[in-house]
């Protein structure tokens, strides 16, 4: 496995597990010819497997800060593709039911909350603009690095070393503390799914490689992350036949048709029982 995961250099460097997503954006911007002081001054967000909001070497926002609701619209402003929300999508969103004049009010206080403690960090904060909230287009926020070091390493399916970048910035599913709120539910199960297709191809980038236990491993954490997942659990499937590990393949379909039946109470789809009728007839 070091060969995909050999992060050793930068703990040498005394660069924190955290940290380090955000080393490798940094190095990139600074071969591109951003400044460094305009670096360290980068608005940071963290949302995989926590939450931190940090300029430079200071954390301004994490999850002990007692505004929830102001950290809330950070983060669903953190979300958008662009960055942005309309104020009734975010009053529709945090206080349902409540009528215009209280909504309005809580809105711009926990903005005020926000503000304040972003620019007391030199952070550029929310604007609002043409009833639009947005975050500045500067802000780094760990979500976006991952897709994008995803999209980056699919375009290069050979390369380990971008599998690696994109694995090293997904540090835990989606905002962890914020599990049963509605709006963080579908950006979550997204990112999950990205997760998984980045721990099946390195599987197998590790299987062309001949480290086949570290495959294995690979594909169980996918299979893990999500154990209704059909296509992982096949890739699983294929695995343990081109090891010659037939049994085994045979005991995770068993197993998936019992997980099935139990949470969904449906059958597998005609393409994982057809796999499933190969691996038996080749025995």
């Amino acid at each position: 496995m070091d060969r995909v995961y050999d992060f050793k250099r930068l703990t040498c460097l005394g660069v924190s597990n955290a940290e380090r997503p955000f080393v490798v954006y940094r190095r990139s911007e600074k071969l591109r010819g951003a400044p460094e002081m305009a670096l360290n001054r980068t608005l940071r967000i963290y949302m995989l497997g926590r939450f931190e909001v940090r300029i430079g070497s200071r954390t301004v926002i994490d999850h002990s800060w007692p505004r929830r609701k102001a950290k809330a619209i950070l983060k669903l402003l953190a979300m958008q593709e662009d960055k942005s929300l309309h104020r009734d999508q975010i009053l529709e969103l945090l206080w349902p039911g409540s009528d215009a004049a209280a909504g309005n009010n809580n809105l711009r206080q926990n903005l005020h909350h926000l503000r304040g403690a972003l620019h007391a960090a030199g952070a550029g904060p929310p604007v609002l603009s043409n009833e639009m909230i947005a975050l500045s287009p500067d802000a780094w926020i760990d979500i976006d690095a991952f897709r994008g070091a995803a999209q980056a390493a699919f375009r290069s399916p050979d390369d380990p070393i971008l599998y690696a970048a994109a694995l090293a910035i997904y540090r835990g599913d989606l905002l962890p503390m914020d599990l049963y709120e509605d709006w963080s539910l579908s950006r979550r199960k997204e990112l999950q799914t990205l997760h998984r297709r980045l721990l099946s191809k390195v599987s197998q980038l590790e299987e062309a490689g001949g480290n086949i236990a570290g495959a294995a491993q690979l594909l169980r954490q996918a299979v893990e992350g999500d154990p209704l997942d059909e296509e992982v659990q096949r890739a699983l499937m294929r695995f343990y036949a081109r090891t010659s590990n037939r049994t085994e393949a045979i005991r995770e379909y068993q197993n998936y048709i019992k997980l099935l039946q139990r949470e969904l109470g449906v059958i597998p789809s005609h393409e994982t029982e057809a796999l499933y009728r190969e691996i038996v007839n080749e025995g």
